[in-house]
């Protein structure tokens, strides 16, 4: 690692109810239950040595809850609220269940699986419109933050676009980019190439 690399830890937010009833949640504000709430706890002890310089996190309330139970053990460092890093936003299906969304959008299911669809939901952002926010979101703080440690708080689907903005297009086959609850991830912004490069994935805590 060069001196003036910038090394971002992302965590998924730990689970929530509608985690586990399997409901959309995109941009609704839900918070840990108290399962999420352990897997941060988690998530915070094999984070506690390490060095944080700053950190940003969604501004959503699963994704802060998680972020302050882990930065518990790092005084001085606060988590930034960053709309940014919010979920995919997925306008008319948020708040319905999987099967709900089967029976009344039958073809969604199949889009959302195809990384190259041009899919759009009423009042929801497009997955390139994802992928531009997430972009243009890690580039600044990486041009801003050389040779720093970054922690990051956000969510499933916006850790895909972390992947693919690292690796390259995805395989829609392949579940490779797919992280758990409360999983810690690592990126490095290479100073010296404007490049990515992936340390680690989805490394479940619990």
């Amino acid at each position: 690692m060069d001196a003036e690399d910038v090394r971002f830890v992302i965590v998924r937010h730990g689970q929530t109810r509608s985690n586990r009833e399997r409901i959309i949640q995109g941009w609704r504000n839900t918070e840990l239950d108290e399962t999420g709430i352990a897997q941060a706890r988690a998530a915070a002890a094999a984070l506690a040595d390490v060095h944080f310089d700053a950190a940003y996190s969604s501004d959503l309330n699963r994704a802060m809850m998680t972020a302050r139970i882990v930065l518990e053990s790092h005084p001085g460092v606060s988590p930034v609220p960053c709309k940014e890093l919010r979920e995919w936003h997925l306008g008319c299906i948020e708040g319905l269940t999987w099967e709900e969304v089967e029976r009344d959008y039958p073809d969604f299911p199949k889009a959302f699986a195809d990384e190259y669809s041009p899919f759009r939901l009423e009042g929801a952002e497009t997955r390139e419109e994802l992928q531009a926010r997430i972009r243009g979101f890690f580039m600044r703080t990486a041009l801003e933050n050389p040779g720093k440690t970054i922690a990051v708080f956000t969510h499933g689907g916006v850790l895909k676009r972390i992947f693919r903005m690292v690796t390259g297009p995805l395989d829609p086959e392949n579940e490779i980019a797919y992280t758990e609850n409360a999983s810690i991830s690592e990126i490095l912004f290479r100073a010296h190439r404007r490049g990515w490069l992936l340390r680690q994935w989805n490394l479940k805590p619990y």
